[in-house]
């Protein structure tokens, strides 16, 4: 008895979250024109968005990573789809090395810092749109650093 119980619960419940899955270009790689993986799980009211961006050659490569969370609201209407904005946070971890002939260099970067995020749909399925971050890290005790990075998106939403 028990068992059906739960189970007419659990049937009974809505699943709210939409999946996106969604490419773009991104400011991570400093200029460069690098596709970005950018996944996440949307609802009107919040966003948990993962993205993540890659390049590598003989001499160079450069991998980053980004979670960001929003807190988000639908807008309104523009000609004939929805406008949903949110503001949130993030973290953001970057891994970058140079190998020329003998000598190698190494570096990373690890930030935190505020996001915003604006996206359209522009069909049922379709959203493009746009995502700033700000991130604060630490370079020592006294002198801190900051990146921004700006992403733009195409992907849909199911």
């Amino acid at each position: 008895m028990k068992t059906l119980l739960i189970s007419l619960l659990l049937l009974s419940l809505r699943a709210h979250a939409e999946i996106f899955v969604g490419t773009g270009l991104s400011t991570t790689t400093q200029g460069r024109s690098v596709p970005i993986l950018y996944l996440g799980a949307d609802t009107p009211q919040y966003a948990a968005i993962f993205s993540s961006v890659g390049v590598k050659n003989d001499v160079y490569y450069h991998s980053a990573y980004q979670v960001s969370y929003f807190k988000q609201t639908d807008l309104d209407q523009f000609w004939w789809g929805k406008i949903r904005a949110g503001f949130g946070g993030g973290l953001h971890y970057a891994k970058r090395g140079l190998q020329d002939g003998t000598t190698e260099e190494e570096a990373s970067d690890f930030s935190l810092g505020p996001s915003v995020r604006v996206s359209w749909q522009v069909a049922p399925w379709t959203v493009i749109g746009i995502e700033s971050f700000t991130g604060i890290g630490s370079v020592n005790i006294i002198l801190l650093s900051s990146q921004q990075i700006t992403t733009m998106f195409l992907g849909v939403r199911f």
